[in-house]
């Protein structure tokens, strides 16, 4: 089969006006030992569901053009076309650009601290609900998500943060800070750092953004700078008129 597959390749070759030169491992004098080379393909990566089996991000998609929530695929299978010899440091490559955040974003110590964000603003907004009626302006809805965030830092209300929540808060920030560093330095790709980060980092930054204007005013100018340049401010409105 294999003098088969040479003799093949030497007619392919010769039809292009090339020549074939033998792997050297399948000489005399290297042995003749055979090698496999690394599989690729049969998940390749693609733009939609219409033209691949995972996004750029190695998330698989389904059949309704989103992708399945936690699956993905990180190996060979993605590469959609050859690469050069060897491959091995490009497979290694894409699933260390897919998984590098999103590893770091999946412990527990993160986890836990979106949670306790999450709880706490849940339980303000169910205290205190929107009082801008049915159909609030973009404007009003800035100033409302702001005020609750500053309530949810605030450690002197009626309702006082625990130095917990706030060091909890703090992970939050210190994390988002370094998705921004991370993708400003071109150390991850910034199409993934937004598919997973970019619509929890504007809702974060909604709500917190008039805590880190305080903050600055208060001696510190460059907190979480970094966060509001990956939000970018073209889509977060101003949290009050001054």
């Amino acid at each position: 089969m294999l003098a088969r597959v040479q003799e093949r390749l030497k007619q392919s070759a010769t039809g292009i006006d090339g020549v074939l030169v033998n792997n050297p491992m399948g000489t005399e004098l290297l042995g003749r030992r055979l090698i496999t080379v690394h599989a690729l393909g049969g998940c390749g990566m693609g733009e939609s569901v219409a033209t691949g089996v995972v996004d750029d991000a190695c998330r698989v998609f389904d059949m309704n053009g989103t992708t399945h929530a936690g699956l993905y695929v990180c190996d060979g299978a993605v590469i959609p076309r050859p690469l050069g010899v060897n491959p091995l440091l490009t497979i290694s490559a894409v699933a260390e650009r897919a998984l590098a955040l999103v590893e770091l974003w999946d412990q527990d110590k993160y986890q836990e601290a979106a949670k306790a964000v999450k709880d706490r603003l849940a339980g303000l907004l169910a205290k205190n609900p929107n009082p801008f009626g049915a159909k609030p302006t973009e404007k009003d809805l800035a100033f409302y998500y702001a005020r609750i965030g500053e309530q949810a830092l605030d450690s002197s209300g009626a309702d006082p943060a625990t130095p917990q929540f706030q060091e909890e808060f703090d992970r939050l920030v210190y994390f988002l800070n370094r998705v921004s560093f991370c993708v400003d330095r071109n150390i991850c790709d910034r199409d993934i750092a937004d598919n997973y980060f970019q619509d929890y980092a504007a809702s974060f930054w909604r709500y917190f953004r008039g805590y880190a204007e305080k903050r600055r005013k208060q001696g510190e100018p460059a907190y979480a700078v970094a966060i509001e340049k990956f939000v970018g401010d073209a889509d977060v409105q101003p949290t009050s008129g001054n």
